[in-house]
Protein backbone atom coordinates (compact mmCIF):
# COMPACT_ATOMS: atom_id res chain seq x y z
CA UNK A 1 0.00 0.00 0.00
CA UNK A 2 1.29 3.47 -0.82
CA UNK A 3 0.18 7.05 -0.36
CA UNK A 4 -0.23 9.10 -3.48
CA UNK A 5 -1.16 12.70 -4.17
CA UNK A 6 -4.20 12.36 -6.40
CA UNK A 7 -5.09 8.94 -5.08
CA UNK A 8 -5.34 10.38 -1.59
CA UNK A 9 -7.59 13.22 -2.70
CA UNK A 10 -9.65 11.05 -5.02
CA UNK A 11 -10.61 8.52 -2.40
CA UNK A 12 -11.14 11.15 0.30
CA UNK A 13 -13.58 12.89 -2.00
CA UNK A 14 -15.20 9.61 -2.91
CA UNK A 15 -15.91 8.63 0.67
CA UNK A 16 -17.41 12.04 1.34
CA UNK A 17 -19.35 12.17 -1.96
CA UNK A 18 -18.46 15.77 -2.38
CA UNK A 19 -16.94 16.64 -5.69
CA UNK A 20 -19.17 15.01 -8.25
CA UNK A 21 -20.98 17.33 -10.59
CA UNK A 22 -18.98 20.48 -9.84
CA UNK A 23 -19.48 21.60 -13.43
CA UNK A 24 -16.00 23.12 -13.52
CA UNK A 25 -14.03 20.23 -15.01
CA UNK A 26 -14.66 19.42 -18.66
CA UNK A 27 -11.77 17.06 -19.43
CA UNK A 28 -12.69 13.62 -20.69
CA UNK A 29 -11.86 10.53 -18.66
CA UNK A 30 -8.44 9.00 -19.14
CA UNK A 31 -8.45 6.17 -21.64
CA UNK A 32 -6.03 4.26 -19.43
CA UNK A 33 -8.38 2.24 -17.26
CA UNK A 34 -7.14 1.10 -13.83
CA UNK A 35 -6.01 -2.43 -13.15
CA UNK A 36 -7.40 -3.84 -9.92
CA UNK A 37 -5.00 -4.46 -7.06
CA UNK A 38 -3.98 -8.04 -6.48
CA UNK A 39 -5.70 -9.47 -3.42
CA UNK A 40 -6.76 -12.95 -2.46
CA UNK A 41 -10.10 -13.92 -3.99
CA UNK A 42 -11.96 -15.49 -1.08
CA UNK A 43 -15.14 -16.49 -2.92
CA UNK A 44 -15.89 -20.23 -3.01
CA UNK A 45 -14.57 -21.66 -6.26
CA UNK A 46 -17.71 -23.72 -6.77
CA UNK A 47 -19.82 -20.54 -7.04
CA UNK A 48 -19.64 -19.29 -10.65
CA UNK A 49 -20.53 -15.63 -11.12
CA UNK A 50 -21.95 -13.76 -14.12
CA UNK A 51 -19.61 -11.58 -16.17
CA UNK A 52 -18.99 -8.15 -14.71
CA UNK A 53 -19.97 -5.11 -16.76
CA UNK A 54 -16.92 -3.81 -18.61
CA UNK A 55 -14.81 -1.07 -17.02
CA UNK A 56 -16.73 -1.15 -13.75
CA UNK A 57 -14.75 -0.70 -10.54
CA UNK A 58 -15.61 -1.38 -6.90
CA UNK A 59 -13.84 0.55 -4.14
CA UNK A 60 -14.07 -0.22 -0.42
CA UNK A 61 -13.98 2.90 1.77
CA UNK A 62 -13.47 2.71 5.52
CA UNK A 63 -13.04 5.61 7.94
CA UNK A 64 -12.05 6.14 11.58
CA UNK A 65 -13.37 9.56 12.60
CA UNK A 66 -13.09 9.02 16.37
CA UNK A 67 -9.93 8.69 18.47
CA UNK A 68 -10.38 4.97 19.19
CA UNK A 69 -9.75 2.05 16.84
CA UNK A 70 -13.42 1.65 15.92
CA UNK A 71 -14.65 2.01 12.37
CA UNK A 72 -16.92 4.99 11.73
CA UNK A 73 -18.09 4.03 8.23
CA UNK A 74 -17.90 1.12 5.81
CA UNK A 75 -18.92 1.86 2.21
CA UNK A 76 -18.75 0.40 -1.27
CA UNK A 77 -18.58 2.63 -4.36
CA UNK A 78 -19.19 1.39 -7.88
CA UNK A 79 -17.68 3.44 -10.72
CA UNK A 80 -19.48 2.92 -14.02
CA UNK A 81 -17.42 4.33 -16.88
CA UNK A 82 -19.94 3.40 -19.59
CA UNK A 83 -22.63 5.83 -18.37
CA UNK A 84 -20.40 8.04 -16.19
CA UNK A 85 -22.13 7.21 -12.90
CA UNK A 86 -21.20 6.47 -9.29
CA UNK A 87 -23.26 4.32 -6.92
CA UNK A 88 -22.52 4.47 -3.18
CA UNK A 89 -23.69 1.83 -0.72
CA UNK A 90 -23.18 2.27 3.02
CA UNK A 91 -23.05 -0.60 5.48
CA UNK A 92 -23.38 -0.38 9.28
CA UNK A 93 -20.17 -1.00 11.24
CA UNK A 94 -22.22 -3.21 13.58
CA UNK A 95 -23.18 -5.53 10.68
CA UNK A 96 -23.02 -9.16 11.79
CA UNK A 97 -20.32 -11.14 9.99
CA UNK A 98 -18.94 -14.63 10.49
CA UNK A 99 -15.68 -15.78 8.95
CA UNK A 100 -14.94 -19.38 8.00
CA UNK A 101 -14.44 -21.50 11.11
CA UNK A 102 -15.78 -18.80 13.43
CA UNK A 103 -18.99 -20.18 14.92
CA UNK A 104 -19.56 -17.17 17.20
CA UNK A 105 -19.12 -14.34 14.72
CA UNK A 106 -19.09 -10.63 15.46
CA UNK A 107 -19.34 -7.26 13.72
CA UNK A 108 -17.25 -5.42 11.14
CA UNK A 109 -15.82 -3.47 14.06
CA UNK A 110 -14.89 -6.67 15.87
CA UNK A 111 -13.15 -8.09 12.78
CA UNK A 112 -11.34 -4.80 12.16
CA UNK A 113 -10.18 -4.32 15.74
CA UNK A 114 -9.10 -7.95 16.07
CA UNK A 115 -6.74 -7.58 13.11
CA UNK A 116 -5.38 -4.30 14.48
CA UNK A 117 -4.59 -6.02 17.76
CA UNK A 118 -2.88 -9.00 16.10
CA UNK A 119 -0.61 -7.00 13.78
CA UNK A 120 2.86 -6.46 15.30
CA UNK A 121 4.30 -4.29 12.50
CA UNK A 122 3.82 -0.62 11.72
CA UNK A 123 0.59 1.32 12.06
CA UNK A 124 0.22 1.24 8.28
CA UNK A 125 0.63 -2.54 8.07
CA UNK A 126 -1.85 -2.97 10.91
CA UNK A 127 -4.40 -0.81 9.11
CA UNK A 128 -3.81 -2.76 5.89
CA UNK A 129 -4.46 -6.06 7.65
CA UNK A 130 -7.61 -4.72 9.31
CA UNK A 131 -9.02 -3.29 6.07
CA UNK A 132 -8.24 -6.54 4.25
CA UNK A 133 -10.20 -8.48 6.89
CA UNK A 134 -13.29 -6.41 6.08
CA UNK A 135 -12.55 -6.63 2.37
CA UNK A 136 -12.34 -10.44 2.41
CA UNK A 137 -15.60 -10.76 4.32
CA UNK A 138 -17.39 -8.61 1.72
CA UNK A 139 -15.79 -10.44 -1.20
CA UNK A 140 -17.01 -13.74 0.19
CA UNK A 141 -20.45 -12.70 1.38
CA UNK A 142 -21.42 -10.36 -1.46
CA UNK A 143 -19.81 -12.60 -4.10
CA UNK A 144 -17.91 -9.64 -5.52
CA UNK A 145 -14.28 -8.81 -6.15
CA UNK A 146 -13.33 -5.44 -4.67
CA UNK A 147 -10.78 -3.72 -6.90
CA UNK A 148 -9.31 -1.16 -4.51
CA UNK A 149 -9.58 -0.07 -0.89
CA UNK A 150 -8.87 3.05 1.13
CA UNK A 151 -8.88 4.00 4.79
CA UNK A 152 -8.53 7.44 6.35
CA UNK A 153 -8.85 8.86 9.86
CA UNK A 154 -10.50 11.77 11.60
CA UNK A 155 -7.43 14.02 11.63
CA UNK A 156 -7.28 14.03 7.85
CA UNK A 157 -11.01 14.68 7.58
CA UNK A 158 -10.83 17.57 10.05
CA UNK A 159 -7.82 19.06 8.24
CA UNK A 160 -9.75 19.17 4.97
CA UNK A 161 -12.75 20.81 6.64
CA UNK A 162 -10.52 23.48 8.15
CA UNK A 163 -9.32 24.34 4.66
CA UNK A 164 -12.94 24.82 3.62
CA UNK A 165 -13.45 26.92 6.79
CA UNK A 166 -17.18 26.23 7.13
CA UNK A 167 -19.82 24.02 5.51
CA UNK A 168 -23.37 25.40 5.12
CA UNK A 169 -25.89 22.56 5.41
CA UNK A 170 -29.70 22.58 5.38
CA UNK A 171 -31.44 19.74 7.22
CA UNK A 172 -35.03 18.75 6.39
CA UNK A 173 -35.60 17.42 9.94
CA UNK A 174 -33.79 17.41 13.26
CA UNK A 175 -30.70 15.20 13.14
CA UNK A 176 -27.18 14.99 14.47
CA UNK A 177 -28.15 16.99 17.56
CA UNK A 178 -29.24 19.93 15.36
CA UNK A 179 -32.69 21.31 14.63
CA UNK A 180 -34.21 21.32 11.16
CA UNK A 181 -33.11 24.25 9.00
CA UNK A 182 -29.90 25.96 7.90
CA UNK A 183 -26.63 25.55 9.82
CA UNK A 184 -22.98 26.42 9.27
CA UNK A 185 -20.58 23.77 10.58
CA UNK A 186 -16.86 24.10 11.27
CA UNK A 187 -14.52 21.09 11.45
CA UNK A 188 -15.33 20.30 15.08
CA UNK A 189 -19.08 20.70 14.56
CA UNK A 190 -19.00 18.45 11.49
CA UNK A 191 -17.23 15.56 13.21
CA UNK A 192 -19.62 15.78 16.16
CA UNK A 193 -22.58 15.87 13.77
CA UNK A 194 -21.44 12.78 11.85
CA UNK A 195 -20.66 10.71 14.96
CA UNK A 196 -23.88 11.63 16.79
CA UNK A 197 -25.81 8.44 17.57
CA UNK A 198 -28.66 9.38 19.93
CA UNK A 199 -31.38 8.35 17.49
CA UNK A 200 -34.25 5.93 17.92
CA UNK A 201 -32.36 3.86 15.35
CA UNK A 202 -28.67 4.92 15.44
CA UNK A 203 -27.64 3.26 12.17
CA UNK A 204 -30.50 4.70 10.13
CA UNK A 205 -30.15 8.10 11.79
CA UNK A 206 -26.45 8.33 10.98
CA UNK A 207 -27.03 7.20 7.40
CA UNK A 208 -29.55 10.00 6.91
CA UNK A 209 -27.35 12.69 8.49
CA UNK A 210 -24.33 11.74 6.38
CA UNK A 211 -26.29 11.96 3.14
CA UNK A 212 -27.20 15.58 3.69
CA UNK A 213 -23.84 16.59 5.06
CA UNK A 214 -21.75 15.12 2.27
CA UNK A 215 -23.97 16.65 -0.41
CA UNK A 216 -23.51 20.05 1.26
CA UNK A 217 -19.78 19.45 1.63
CA UNK A 218 -19.46 18.63 -2.06
CA UNK A 219 -21.31 21.80 -2.98
CA UNK A 220 -19.11 23.92 -0.71
CA UNK A 221 -15.91 22.37 -2.10
CA UNK A 222 -17.06 23.10 -5.65
CA UNK A 223 -17.77 26.71 -4.78
CA UNK A 224 -14.62 27.29 -2.74
CA UNK A 225 -11.81 25.37 -4.40
CA UNK A 226 -10.22 25.18 -7.83
CA UNK A 227 -8.56 22.03 -9.14
CA UNK A 228 -5.15 23.59 -8.42
CA UNK A 229 -6.17 24.28 -4.83
CA UNK A 230 -7.38 20.70 -4.46
CA UNK A 231 -3.97 19.49 -5.61
CA UNK A 232 -2.31 21.62 -2.92
CA UNK A 233 -4.68 20.21 -0.31
CA UNK A 234 -3.79 16.71 -1.47
CA UNK A 235 -0.13 17.52 -0.80
CA UNK A 236 -0.98 18.61 2.72
CA UNK A 237 -2.95 15.42 3.34
CA UNK A 238 -0.46 13.11 1.68
CA UNK A 239 0.75 10.25 3.83
CA UNK A 240 -2.32 10.07 6.05
CA UNK A 241 -4.48 7.83 3.89
CA UNK A 242 -3.87 4.17 3.17
CA UNK A 243 -4.85 3.09 -0.35
CA UNK A 244 -3.78 0.60 -2.99
CA UNK A 245 -4.84 2.76 -5.96
CA UNK A 246 -1.59 3.15 -7.92
CA UNK A 247 -0.41 6.48 -9.28
CA UNK A 248 1.43 5.17 -12.31
CA UNK A 249 -0.24 5.40 -15.70
CA UNK A 250 -2.72 8.04 -14.56
CA UNK A 251 -4.84 5.54 -12.62
CA UNK A 252 -5.32 7.87 -9.66
CA UNK A 253 -6.33 10.73 -11.98
CA UNK A 254 -8.85 8.40 -13.62
CA UNK A 255 -10.85 8.27 -10.37
CA UNK A 256 -10.40 11.94 -9.56
CA UNK A 257 -11.74 12.98 -12.97
CA UNK A 258 -14.62 10.54 -12.58
CA UNK A 259 -15.62 12.33 -9.36
CA UNK A 260 -15.37 15.73 -10.97
CA UNK A 261 -17.15 14.70 -14.17
CA UNK A 262 -20.13 12.83 -12.72
CA UNK A 263 -23.39 14.77 -12.68
CA UNK A 264 -25.35 15.04 -9.43
CA UNK A 265 -28.26 13.02 -10.80
CA UNK A 266 -25.90 10.17 -11.74
CA UNK A 267 -24.37 9.94 -8.27
CA UNK A 268 -26.65 7.80 -6.08
CA UNK A 269 -26.53 7.09 -2.35
CA UNK A 270 -28.22 4.36 -0.32
CA UNK A 271 -27.62 1.85 2.49
CA UNK A 272 -28.19 -1.86 2.79
CA UNK A 273 -31.36 -3.23 4.38
CA UNK A 274 -30.72 -4.34 7.98
CA UNK A 275 -32.49 -4.88 11.29
CA UNK A 276 -31.36 -4.87 14.93
CA UNK A 277 -30.83 -8.27 16.56
CA UNK A 278 -29.38 -9.19 19.96
CA UNK A 279 -27.04 -12.18 20.01
CA UNK A 280 -24.74 -13.40 22.79
CA UNK A 281 -25.47 -10.24 24.78
CA UNK A 282 -24.49 -7.84 22.00
CA UNK A 283 -26.50 -5.81 19.48
CA UNK A 284 -25.89 -6.35 15.76
CA UNK A 285 -27.36 -5.22 12.47
CA UNK A 286 -28.38 -8.26 10.42
CA UNK A 287 -28.80 -7.79 6.69
CA UNK A 288 -31.87 -8.92 4.79
CA UNK A 289 -30.40 -11.35 2.26
CA UNK A 290 -32.75 -10.97 -0.69
CA UNK A 291 -32.93 -7.19 -0.34
CA UNK A 292 -29.14 -6.89 -0.35
CA UNK A 293 -28.84 -9.17 -3.36
CA UNK A 294 -31.41 -7.03 -5.19
CA UNK A 295 -29.52 -3.86 -4.26
CA UNK A 296 -26.31 -5.25 -5.74
CA UNK A 297 -28.21 -6.14 -8.91
CA UNK A 298 -30.35 -3.03 -9.32
CA UNK A 299 -28.38 -0.25 -7.67
CA UNK A 300 -24.71 -1.21 -7.74
CA UNK A 301 -25.01 -2.53 -11.32
CA UNK A 302 -22.00 -4.83 -11.28
CA UNK A 303 -22.87 -7.76 -13.51
CA UNK A 304 -24.24 -8.40 -16.97
CA UNK A 305 -26.72 -10.84 -15.41
CA UNK A 306 -28.29 -10.78 -11.94
CA UNK A 307 -26.74 -12.56 -8.97
CA UNK A 308 -28.99 -15.44 -7.95
CA UNK A 309 -29.97 -16.39 -4.41
CA UNK A 310 -27.53 -19.30 -4.60
CA UNK A 311 -24.65 -17.06 -5.68
CA UNK A 312 -25.13 -14.45 -2.93
CA UNK A 313 -23.53 -15.25 0.46
CA UNK A 314 -23.00 -18.95 -0.32
CA UNK A 315 -21.17 -19.66 2.96
CA UNK A 316 -23.46 -17.70 5.31
CA UNK A 317 -21.07 -14.88 6.23
CA UNK A 318 -23.93 -12.64 7.39
CA UNK A 319 -25.98 -14.99 9.59
CA UNK A 320 -25.62 -17.27 12.60
CA UNK A 321 -27.63 -20.34 11.59
CA UNK A 322 -28.07 -21.35 15.25
CA UNK A 323 -29.80 -18.04 16.12
CA UNK A 324 -33.46 -18.31 15.12
CA UNK A 325 -34.21 -14.58 15.34
CA UNK A 326 -31.16 -13.70 13.26
CA UNK A 327 -32.04 -16.41 10.75
CA UNK A 328 -35.60 -15.05 10.46
CA UNK A 329 -34.39 -11.49 9.78
CA UNK A 330 -31.81 -12.72 7.27
CA UNK A 331 -34.47 -14.55 5.26
CA UNK A 332 -37.24 -11.96 5.62
CA UNK A 333 -38.73 -9.73 2.94
CA UNK A 334 -39.08 -5.96 3.23
CA UNK A 335 -39.12 -2.77 1.19
CA UNK A 336 -35.78 -1.75 -0.31
CA UNK A 337 -34.15 1.33 1.23
CA UNK A 338 -34.64 4.50 -0.79
CA UNK A 339 -31.97 5.52 -3.30
CA UNK A 340 -31.06 9.22 -3.30
CA UNK A 341 -29.30 11.24 -5.96
CA UNK A 342 -27.11 14.17 -4.94
CA UNK A 343 -29.59 16.40 -6.76
CA UNK A 344 -32.33 15.32 -4.34
CA UNK A 345 -30.12 15.81 -1.29
CA UNK A 346 -29.35 19.37 -2.31
CA UNK A 347 -33.05 20.22 -2.75
CA UNK A 348 -34.33 20.31 0.82
CA UNK A 349 -37.80 21.05 2.17
CA UNK A 350 -37.50 21.83 5.88
CA UNK A 351 -40.00 19.98 8.09
CA UNK A 352 -40.45 21.52 11.53
CA UNK A 353 -43.44 19.50 12.80
CA UNK A 354 -42.03 17.04 15.40
CA UNK A 355 -44.76 14.54 14.55
CA UNK A 356 -43.16 14.05 11.13
CA UNK A 357 -39.58 13.51 12.36
CA UNK A 358 -39.30 9.88 13.51
CA UNK A 359 -35.48 10.02 13.64
CA UNK A 360 -35.19 13.14 15.79
CA UNK A 361 -31.78 14.55 16.53
CA UNK A 362 -32.61 14.69 20.24
CA UNK A 363 -33.42 11.91 22.73
CA UNK A 364 -37.07 10.95 22.74
CA UNK A 365 -39.43 8.86 24.82
CA UNK A 366 -39.50 5.52 23.01
CA UNK A 367 -41.43 3.56 25.63
CA UNK A 368 -44.43 3.26 23.29
CA UNK A 369 -42.40 3.06 20.07
CA UNK A 370 -42.83 -0.45 18.62
CA UNK A 371 -39.79 0.03 16.37
CA UNK A 372 -37.41 0.53 19.28
CA UNK A 373 -35.50 -2.56 20.35
CA UNK A 374 -35.43 -2.89 24.17
CA UNK A 375 -32.10 -3.13 25.93
CA UNK A 376 -31.17 -6.63 27.13
CA UNK A 377 -31.81 -7.15 30.82
CA UNK A 378 -28.30 -8.31 31.54
CA UNK A 379 -25.01 -8.32 29.61
CA UNK A 380 -21.84 -9.87 30.97
CA UNK A 381 -18.32 -8.77 30.10
CA UNK A 382 -17.76 -12.05 28.32
CA UNK A 383 -20.87 -11.53 26.22
CA UNK A 384 -19.84 -8.00 25.34
CA UNK A 385 -16.51 -9.25 24.05
CA UNK A 386 -18.39 -11.15 21.32
CA UNK A 387 -19.42 -7.90 19.67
Amino acid sequence: MKHYLCGVLALLLASLLMLSGCGRVTATLDQHFPEASETEDTRPLETPLPDRIGRTYVVLLTTQLSADDALSTVSLLTFQTADQSIHWLELPTALYVRSAGNTLGGSFNRAYQSELAKESGTAVSATNAAVNAVRNLLNTGFSISIDFSVNFDGEQFAAFLRMLQNVPVTLPTAMGGLKAGAHTLDASDAVEFLLYDRYNDPAEGQFEARRYFVAALRQQACKSLSLDQLSLIAMDLRGQMTTDIPSQGGQDMFFLRHFLKTENNRFTVTNISTQNVYSHGAEYRVLVKDNTRRQLNLQMQLYEEELTAEQFDPTGVFVDPSNQIMHTVYNSASVLPRVYSLTELLTVEVITDPETTPNTGEPSDTSDDPTTVPEPSETTDADADAA
